[in-house]
């Protein structure tokens, strides 16, 4: 089928897999993010959609180095790789260059 490429189009004219990206974002968590003068506060909205849900264990926001952090919207598993991809970035670069990442 036509929902299993990003670069093949539907005989109505779509791409499936956007369109299915875009219901994720639609049904993900509220975020925000707010800079002041000495940093940046982040903030997530979750919902607690199970009692079988232990407390404290669907964590949303995450440090990627000591000075970037990551809020997840969406799929967590999906988040948590990417996480875990910038994590290796920010360690790779600063272990090549001896300082800390950017975060720009």
């Amino acid at each position: 089928g036509y929902d299993l490429s990003t670069s093949t189009y539907s005989s109505e004219g779509k791409i499936y897999q956007i369109e299915y990206a875009r219901k994720v974002i639609d049904n993900g968590d509220t975020i925000i993010g707010v800079q002041c003068s000495d940093g940046v506060i982040l903030a997530t909205e979750k919902l607690m959609k199970s009692r079988l849900l232990v407390k404290n264990s669907n964590r949303r926001i995450f440090n990627v180095d000591e000075h970037i952090g990551v809020v997840i919207s969406g799929h967590l598993p999906d988040g948590k790789n990417v996480v875990n991809r910038a994590r290796k970035e920010a360690k790779m670069y600063r272990d090549n260059y001896g300082i800390p990442i950017s975060g720009k």
